[in-house]
């Protein structure tokens, strides 16, 4: 009996070691392919992105310019909001959001409009993991499940592998699904209970090859479970400068 349960907790711990280590191996092999030679830290580009959102049957055309460069941790976004022209910016030393139409807005009056350092923080956040999918894996905190699964998604049979994170980074449960022939990224799920009847599905389109890495033209949003359209975001890069 004893050999028994010996052999058995091997097999089980051999199980589990395999199957965390081929989730794991598709991650690598997806950021192997992504950015083969490990340039996402050295991210230098203006990124443009022309969103259309759905909202209660309505469509709303947004641009945003975003200035981002890794190596010296700066981040700056340009849009459009109420008709005043917006500026966010973020680097180790500054931070902060100003009406470029307005200048004379006061502190509160800039708070109210939601023109902060905090959404500032969120953005470059928020972009620098989409854009940087699947390289993003490899981020501190980030809790890659064990179990490696197969699931369709438009009639397409993908490995997925479940992403979640320490609670001091964020509560989200995702799904990433990966080409099973070149190990890409396709898309990626997020649900905020683990259910995902709730969260959203995004794809990733229209790669582009860019400072030697492979980057998302086109990211396209669907609300889970049914995924009705949300939004479609085109996405350009340049290294023109953000001045």
């Amino acid at each position: 009996m004893i050999k028994i349960l010996i052999a058995l907790s091997f097999f089980l711990l051999h199980s589990i070691s395999y199957a965390q280590s081929e989730a794991e191996k598709i991650v690598l092999q997806s950021i192997k392919n992504h950015d083969p030679n490990g340039n996402w830290q050295k991210f230098n580009a203006t990124v443009n992105i022309n969103s259309i959102v759905i909202r209660n049957g309505t469509v709303d055309t947004s641009n945003r310019k975003i200035f981002l460069n890794l190596r010296e941790n700066i981040f700056e976004m340009s849009f459009n909001q109420n008709g005043e022209l917006v500026n966010l910016y973020l680097d180790e030393k500054t931070c902060f959001g100003e009406v470029v139409s307005n200048p004379n807005y006061s502190s509160d009056q800039l708070i109210e409009k939601n023109i902060t350092c905090e959404r500032a923080k969120m953005y470059n956040d928020y972009y620098q993991y989409l854009i940087g999918l699947p390289m993003k894996l490899k981020d501190n905190g980030t809790i890659i499940h064990p179990q490696l699964n197969q699931e369709y998604y438009k009639g397409i049979e993908y490995n997925v592998v479940t992403v979640t994170y320490d609670p001091k980074i964020g509560n989200y449960t995702w799904k990433f699904y990966f080409d099973k022939r070149s190990s890409l990224l396709i898309l990626a799920e997020f649900s905020k209970d683990g259910s995902f009847l709730n969260g959203e599905t995004i794809e990733f389109n229209n790669k582009v090859w860019y400072q030697k890495m492979l980057l998302p033209g086109q990211m396209v949003w669907y609300v889970l479970p049914d995924r009705p359209l949300l939004a479609e975001e085109n996405i350009t890069y340049s290294r023109k400068s953000r001045k």
